[in-house]
């Protein structure tokens, strides 16, 4: 059972190497992301923390403010390091560098080993359950920018008549931003991305919080 672990990871470089220290095994692969925010001379410190690790790979740096594309943008490049590298595993697992396991390194490959094939994310339809304001509707339904670390949208919610129409063919979903799939699941959602431009395009104006994410509608 090999894992190939995505990581996102913006800050606490010695956090980054325990969890990559914790989790590594003979058939662990690691892919780190490192926020493009995130000054270079953190980013010099971690990739010297973990250069002594041959499984451990960076990737092409994205800016990943709270609840932007950008995290998105950094998971799919870990996705296609995967599948363009060649990179043999059978689950791949997607971390924050804050993230740290409970169980051990033969619970996690059990725990696979006994649910082969399945894929691990949780998800609901859209608008979502009591408790999320307009049911969540309105992280989709405006649009969001970014301008100096600043959040804005539009229109503004006082104007119910505008509302940004939503891709035609596909159902609004919302759920966890991390998850653990399958290779199989994995090459589905590059393909998925390849093919599906315009839905990306319409997902950069979107306000992808950590529970609501573009892989849901994959």
């Amino acid at each position: 059972m090999k894992i190939a672990y995505i990581i996102l990871a913006h800050q606490y470089p010695e956090q980054l190497a325990r969890l990559i220290l914790r989790l590594n095994t003979p058939n662990a692969i690691f892919l780190v992301h490192i926020d493009k925010k995130t000054g270079n001379g953190l980013y010099e410190q971690v990739t010297g923390q973990l250069s002594h690790f041959a499984n451990v790979r960076f990737l092409k740096r994205y800016k990943s403010c709270w609840g932007s594309f950008g995290v998105v943008q950094a998971t799919l490049e870990g996705i296609k390091e995967i599948v363009e590298k060649n990179i043999h595993c059978d689950y791949i697992v997607l971390l924050t560098g804050q993230d740290y396991p409970i169980k051990s390194n033969s619970h996690l490959k059990e725990f696979f080993n006994e649910h082969q094939g399945k894929s691990f994310i949780n998800h609901f339809s859209l608008p979502a359950p009591p408790g999320w304001q307009n049911g969540g509707m309105d992280r989709i339904e405006y649009w969001h920018f970014r301008f100096f670390n600043r959040r804005f949208f539009f229109p503004p919610k006082s104007n119910s008549f505008i509302k940004r129409p939503f891709p035609q063919g596909f159902k609004p979903f919302g759920g966890s931003a991390y998850w653990a799939l399958t290779r199989e699941a994995v090459e589905y959602i590059y393909n998925f991305a390849l093919e599906q431009r315009k839905l990306i395009e319409f997902f950069k104006f979107v306000d992808c919080l950590m529970n609501f994410s573009f892989k849901q509608f994959c």
